[in-house]
């Protein structure tokens, strides 16, 4: 069957875009419409997985009707492997259809997962010679395969798809140059050719049900995983409060040349993506240009955030550019003077000793801690050498959430001396372990009352291996931000656990004793 849109003289960019688990062609509009991508621009092809579910996603089932439908059947392994296979032959497919030839291909969660494998099989003869020559080809039919054009059911020939999977698999089983015959070679032919004019992929928040990359390899028995970095132009829409944010990422380092684009969102493309200009811009050239857009000059927009600093974030990298106007700084600013190197320290000596620096808004009293109480603290008590902390050794903590006292202290004090690696909150435990890995980290403290399960738990598992060691902090709350040191000492002969304290004026903690 062939679409009005497909038989008009105009041809507009075409995707096929695949839903995520429990979900449905409609909950993809939805998300297509929240970045800019609709019906009245682009011919949009809606494909559906085969798996019916009994019910939506939590997070979807208020929002649209069902039915629901997922990509992977995860009751084993072994149906994982399968179901992702049927999917990526079931995607191929329509891609070689008359539906096509399609510019571009959208994924979300799993079916981003989905929408990976394809394009790796298109660059990678290997990765598709292990996907369309393994397991059972016969369970794949085109009566399973909902498509739909603009919400509009559409059923392609089901003679022709046969043709094209037995073309597909006979390409990479035998290489065979004299085929049943010249019809055959031409539906190989016309089949590879529509593939090939997929141009672009647009994955967003690329998940999968296993635990890594690793689980997915042992598992799939590598027939899943490209060999080598994939030469395809990818977008990846990477939510930061996601947890799968980790598999997203290590997704679009499949590609040669990703470009990435963080978004503050836990899973999903919801409305909030309306009016982030920045992700809309760049997806809008990116799609425009099919995968190759002009580059772009950044250039950093700071917004004040003091009378001295301001920051521009670059969403595409997760990273904040800070300035610093030196004049407004005491002490000579950076460079200080008369080559006398500015620190932290300095610039808080710099200032009145009575000063306030931090306050308790939510107490009355005028509760403060003031710049030389903090510059004690740091040079003192603070002073992480006392716990045998070399000078530029990597400190990694779980920071407080938000711009808290203690999230301030915690920083100052331990970037004064050492290197200070704080990781947020919500950080997930794979990603805690591969950040203590890439800074080879030496030293991991654990503050008391901070939330951050994943992070604690990525601390104990590294500790446990002898790669670093724990120091645990008490906050005390007479001044805003001052915490107290305590380190666990190993037991002797059969002794408890004791632990040595780092006095600190301001606050008394009681140690343990066998």
């Amino acid at each position: 069957m062939e679409d009005s849109a497909i038989a008009s003289g105009n041809h507009r960019i075409r995707i096929l875009a695949l839903h995520g688990t429990q979900g449905n062609n409609e909950i993809t509009k939805l998300q297509l419409e929240n970045v800019n991508i609709r019906e009245e621009e682009y011919d949009i092809v809606y494909m559906r997985g085969t798996i019916q579910e009994p019910h939506g996603h939590p997070d979807l089932e208020t929002m649209v009707d069902g039915p629901f439908f997922s990509w992977i059947d995860e009751s084993s392994n072994a149906s994982k492997e399968r179901s992702i296979r049927e999917a990526v032959i079931n995607v191929n497919s329509v891609l070689s259809s008359e539906l096509g030839p399609f510019d571009g291909i959208y994924g979300f969660s799993t079916g981003a997962l989905i929408a990976a494998i394809v394009t790796n099989t298109i660059q990678d003869p290997l990765l598709r010679m292990k996907v369309f020559t393994s397991g059972d080809q016969r369970s794949v039919s085109l009566k399973r395969i909902d498509v739909s054009v603009h919400g509009r059911p559409v059923v392609p020939d089901e003679n022709l798809f046969t043709k094209k999977l037995r073309s597909a698999s006979m390409l990479f089983t035998t290489k065979r140059t004299s085929l049943d015959s010249k019809n055959h070679v031409r539906d190989e032919e016309t089949s590879s050719a529509r593939t090939e004019t997929l141009k672009f992929a647009i994955l967003a928040c690329t998940a999968f049900p296993f635990s890594n990359m690793d689980e997915l390899r042992v598992i799939a028995m590598n027939n899943f995983y490209p060999g080598y970095k994939c030469d395809f132009p990818s977008f990846h829409i990477i939510a930061t409060e996601d947890s799968n944010k980790t598999k997203s990422e290590d997704w679009a380092m499949v590609f040669s040349q990703p470009q990435l684009m963080y978004i503050s969102s836990v899973h999903g493309i919801g409305k909030t993506q309306r009016n982030d200009h920045e992700l809309l811009d760049s997806l809008s050239q990116f799609i425009a240009h099919k995968g190759n857009p002009r580059s772009k000059i950044f250039r950093p927009k700071f917004k004040p955030v003091s009378k001295v600093s301001s920051i521009s974030v670059m969403p595409q990298k997760q990273v904040a550019l800070v300035r610093l106007d030196e004049s407004r700084l005491v002490g000579g600013g950076l460079t200080g003077r008369d080559n006398v190197r500015t620190t932290i320290g300095s610039l808080l000596k710099a200032q009145p000793r009575d000063k306030p620096f931090l306050y308790n808004a939510r107490a009355n009293g005028g509760i403060c801690t003031s710049y030389g109480q903090l510059s004690d603290f740091i040079l003192g008590d603070g002073n992480l050498s006392n716990l045998g902390v070399q000078q530029n050794e990597v400190v990694a903590y779980g920071c407080p959430a938000g711009a808290t006292a203690l999230a301030t202290v915690a920083f100052l004090s331990i970037a004064s001396f050492a290197i200070a690696a704080p990781l947020a909150p919500n950080t997930s435990k794979a990603d805690t372990l591969d950040a203590l890995e890439q800074f080879n980290a030496k030293y991991l403290i654990i503050f008391k009352g901070v939330e951050c399960p994943e992070v604690n738990a990525a601390f104990e598992q590294y500790s446990s291996q002898g790669k670093a060691k724990i120091i645990r902090a008490f906050v005390q709350y007479t001044n805003p931000g001052i915490f107290s040191y305590t380190k666990r000492s190993p037991s002797h002969d059969g002794a408890q656990n004791k632990f040595t304290n780092t006095a600190i004026r301001l606050c008394r903690v009681s140690s343990e004793h066998s």
